[in-house]
């Protein structure tokens, strides 16, 4: 993120370049980090304010003239700031929280439906190896009948020739 510059602010404060948050002001430019400087109950205490407090004097090249730029009255305390930006780092994280956990339960839908199906595939196998079995024994018995009926074929057609030579 890109900080604030050092800009003069007045006599009652000092604008400081820190590595906090980046606060825009209504301007929507960023508002420095400033520290009251007078002697008071606050001295010494940070604030974010106005980049333009009290006035700022801009001089516009295209026109070639002098803009006096005023404050749009922004003004924040550092530490509620900081109190803002602790909460929206909470709120991040419930976010990515509630979003992890359903997530989870997206996932452990998914895995009790795959598993489900997953015993509708085993009972599918089972089947399938019993037909197969069954299907191998009916090979197997099928192919013994032939044997007996070949052997059965053979003995009359030798018992017809022996018939035939007796005679």
């Amino acid at each position: 993120m890109a900080m604030a510059s050092n800009v003069s602010g007045g006599s009652g404060s000092s604008a400081q370049s820190r590595g906090g948050p980046q606060v825009l002001c209504y301007h929507n430019e960023i508002a420095p980090l400033r520290e009251v400087k007078h002697s008071c109950i606050n001295q010494g205490r940070e604030f974010y304010g106005c980049e333009y407090w009290p006035v700022r004097i801009r001089f516009v090249t295209f026109c070639h003239c002098l803009i006096y730029q005023r404050s749009c009255g922004f003004f924040k305390w550092a530490e509620e700031v900081n109190e803002v930006r602790d909460l929206q780092l909470m709120l991040l994280e419930e976010n990515t929280i509630f979003k992890l956990e359903h997530d989870k339960y997206l996932l452990d839908e998914k895995v009790k439906k795959l598993k489900q199906k997953k015993t509708k595939l085993v009972d599918q196998v089972e089947e399938l190896s019993i037909e197969n079995t069954e299907t191998k024994i009916f090979i197997d018995a099928t192919r013994a009948d032939r044997k007996w009926a070949f052997a059965l074929i053979v003995s009359w057609v030798f018992f017809a020739i022996m018939l035939l030579l007796a005679d």
